[in-house]
């Protein structure tokens, strides 16, 4: 499950105010609660408890595709080297091989 799908059901429990401001400036966020299925069968999270754990000072890149052609992809080998906390964020591929890494060791 993408972060960003996590971070929806976690803002369907909290007040209207405190989620435009969390999902306006895309901060990272703790959460305490526990995870269900909805009865459309979606995983989602009741969430009890909010925290700020970072404020995001610049936003993540957005990848974009239109009619096959993807835009803003963060596939720079020198950017993705000197920022690997992007990297890790915004691609889903190396995020699973990171993890799977890990636990090899």
């Amino acid at each position: 499950m993408s972060s960003f799908r996590t971070a929806t059901a976690v803002f369907r429990s909290t007040s209207r105010a405190t989620t435009s401001a969390l999902a306006t400036t895309r901060n990272f966020i703790g959460v305490n609660g526990f995870v269900f299925r909805t009865r459309t069968g979606e995983i989602t999270v009741h969430a009890q408890s909010l925290l700020v754990l970072s404020k995001s000072l610049r936003p993540l890149p957005i990848v974009k595709v239109k009619d096959g052609v993807v835009y803003d992809s963060f596939d720079d080998p020198e950017m993705r080297y000197r920022r690997r906390y992007v990297d890790l964020v915004v691609n889903e591929g190396v995020r699973d091989i990171f993890i799977k890494r890990t636990k090899v060791f």
